[in-house]
């Protein structure tokens, strides 16, 4: 599925901690920066202006096997939900302005996407292709996104800026999900220790406390307190 070089191409580059480096092929500085913000509840991404740092959008789900995930757009807010079709088909889906939008693979062993629009009302227009992506078997390999410019327009469509970013937001989101199957599930492995490393800190601050309690009680004279009730054989200690 070659992509069209008439076409602006997104390039999609991996860094490390799961940051993506969006850069387009025709400017020259990063388009967008898509980070991984580390949740113990729940799997969350933002797409930022590297530059600037304003936040365009985030992805959030319960994790990244769950069957629907939330593409929340901001200046204006507006929630898109992505959601798997069933089926042992890649088949994920989204509405946006009227249309249905649903990604599917080139064939089972590939990688490769295409995004297809289809009205929301009954039509028997087949579906229109808006949108391309290459992924390299090899994660660590930069992938390509592109929108059909030529098919998008003939949709009318009111926020093209959103319909980009919400195609962008999906195919980041099922990068994350290939790479954590790829790697034995980096992802919830990362929470799991920095739940651990955190649940040691609170304990470690809790023995501290109370380790400064009792030299206070010791410098005080008072010594540990005496249980209710109890009355000392040799006398109230001095």
């Amino acid at each position: 599925m070659p992509l069209d070089d008439n076409l602006i191409t997104y390039t999609l580059s991996a860094g490390s901690n799961k940051v993506v480096t969006i850069t387009s092929s025709n400017y020259a500085d990063p388009l967008y920066s898509k980070t991984l913000v580390y949740h113990p509840d729940f799997y969350l991404i933002a797409l930022s202006d590297p530059i600037n740092g304003h936040t365009n959008a985030e992805v959030q789900a319960q994790d990244l096997d769950a069957k629907e995930r939330s593409i929340v757009l901001h200046d204006p807010e507006y929630v898109v939900a992505l959601k798997e079709a069933s089926g042992l088909r890649f088949n994920w889906k989204f509405e946006f302005e009227g249309g249905l939008y649903t990604w599917t693979r080139e064939n089972l062993l590939s990688r490769n996407l295409r995004c297809s629009y289809t009205p929301l009302r009954k039509s028997d227009d087949h579906p229109i292709s808006v949108a391309l992506f290459e992924s390299h078997m090899l994660l660590s390999k930069a992938s390509k996104f592109t929108m059909l410019d030529y098919n998008v327009l003939r949709l009318g469509i009111q926020d093209l800026k959103g319909l980009e970013i919400c195609l962008l937001m999906s195919v980041l989101t099922f990068l994350d999900a290939w790479s954590d199957r790829d790697t034995g599930d980096v992802t919830k492995e990362t929470l799991r220790l920095r739940e651990e490393e955190s649940r040691l800190v609170k304990l470690r601050k809790e023995e501290r406390r109370q380790h400064l309690l009792k030299q206070q009680q010791q410098a005080n004279g008072n010594g540990p307190p005496k249980p209710a009730g109890h009355h000392w054989p040799w006398g109230v200690p001095g």
